[in-house]
């Protein structure tokens, strides 16, 4: 059984979309591997210490100032809060690519597509809802600094 022209381009388009749906999943993959080292890593850009070599702290100490960090609970709360929100960002971002890369290689099944749709379309409104929260909690705990 020979091929028609047509239904062999259709067939080469098909491999060459999966092969970029598999690269792009690869390094999607890759960085979402391989970033929380450089984020979780506490020596990078922190070779000039601003409070301690500027003279900064010296000069709060003997102000009056609490140079020793935050002490009251609610600004440690509001920084754990803050760290979670912004995780859950990550995460609605993850999802956003995810029902991307289910779009991308539904091959026009139906399903698959609204499956996808439905996805980002969530994700979507997650992390319209998270970044609301985002900036909701760094006005509240910022203004009681």
């Amino acid at each position: 059984m020979q091929l028609s022209p047509s239904s062999a381009k259709i067939s080469y388009n098909l491999i060459k979309m999966k092969a970029i749906s598999a690269i792009t999943f690869k390094i999607t993959l890759l960085v979402l591997l391989v970033a929380p080292i450089f984020l979780l890593n506490g020596n990078s850009a922190q070779a000039y210490d601003f409070k301690e070599e500027s003279g900064l702290g010296n000069s709060a100490d003997k102000a009056g100032f609490i140079t020793t960090g935050d002490l009251s609970i609610e600004l440690t709360v509001g920084k754990i809060v803050l760290i979670i929100i912004s995780f859950l960002g990550v995460v609605f971002l993850g999802m956003i690519i995810y029902g991307g890369f289910t779009y991308m290689t539904a091959h026009g099944n139906e399903e698959k597509v609204k499956k996808a749709m439905g996805t980002i379309m969530s994700a979507l409104l997650g992390f319209i809802v998270t970044l609301a929260a985002y900036v909701l909690t760094y006005f509240v705990f910022n203004s009681l600094k």
